[in-house]
């Protein structure tokens, strides 16, 4: 009997955090107003597993992976696309001035990230969360495609010569 009444406290501590693991992540308010946002324009939002961000697919001259996460104090959110990884070769060839150069276009920019000995290039956009409605959210991601596309020279290697 002894031996039982310890086990019992020990199970319902194992149940009981067994139970809290499996809880979902709650998503932030703002988060969840975007991306509910987003699908009303016709995007089918996937989110992440922990719940801080989403991802959705915008088709066009190349399938942008567009991911949405926001700032610390959710008035910003950022959407990133990873446009290439360039290998070592590759990154000696990336024309950086006109990048550079086509980068000045408010709050779209590019940026790299180093990972395993390789360069991803990605296309940002930060947007403000205060007053956006479907239309200007509609425009800020629009603008952002026609800006990627048209400097596909740049970053897309299969067009480099």
């Amino acid at each position: 009997m002894l031996q039982r009444v310890r086990i019992v406290p020990w199970l319902l501590v194992l149940v009981a955090g067994m139970a809290w693991a499996d809880t979902p992540a709650k998503k932030a308010p703002a988060l969840a107003s975007l991306e509910t946002m987003v699908g009303n324009l016709g995007y089918t939002p996937t989110d992440s597993a922990d719940q801080k961000n989403f991802s959705i697919v915008w088709t066009g001259k190349y399938d942008y992976k567009f991911h949405f996460t926001l700032s610390q104090d959710g008035t910003l959110s950022y959407a990133y696309v990873d446009l290439t990884t360039l290998q070592p070769d590759q990154l000696a060839k990336l024309p950086f001035t006109d990048l550079f150069e086509t980068n000045d276009t408010g709050d779209f920019f590019y940026s790299m990230e180093s990972h395993n000995g390789k360069e991803t290039l990605y296309g940002n956009i930060i947007i403000p969360l205060d007053g956006l409605t479907p239309q200007s959210l509609r425009s800020i991601l629009g603008s952002a495609v026609a800006k990627l596309d048209a400097d596909d020279k740049y970053w897309d290697t299969d067009l480099w010569k």
